[in-house]
């Protein structure tokens, strides 16, 4: 979820400051942790980039689990559930695959 307004509406998160702070990791050493949902798999091409760019040593990807759920619950924060099927969150690893050999699909 790279778009601002999806962070913050969603995520109560400001992704322009997550994404400075990449420039102080090693990230040759940092799994890059990204959930497909419905904004993942509309930034595809933007999160692509940015694997690109920062190159980490791995990327894992999975989908919403009762887990966050049970966070989002404690936060009192609306949880933004949809479902995403097997076969779309295996299309997002073969895209990222592309440019980034090392994807895994991880589940909870």
């Amino acid at each position: 979820m790279l778009n601002p307004e999806n962070a913050k509406n969603v995520l109560g998160g400001n992704i322009i400051q997550f994404l400075s702070n990449l420039d102080f990791l090693d990230l040759s050493k940092v799994t890059f942790r990204i959930l497909v949902n419905k904004y993942s798999l509309a930034d595809t091409k933007e999160i692509s980039d940015l694997i690109k760019q920062y190159s980490p040593k791995k990327i894992e990807i999975f989908k919403l689990h009762n887990l966050a759920k049970r966070k989002y619950e404690l936060l009192e924060k609306d949880f933004y559930s949809e479902r995403v099927t097997d076969s779309q969150i295996s299309d997002f690893k073969n895209q990222l695959q592309k440019i980034f050999e090392n994807v895994e699909i991880i589940e909870f």
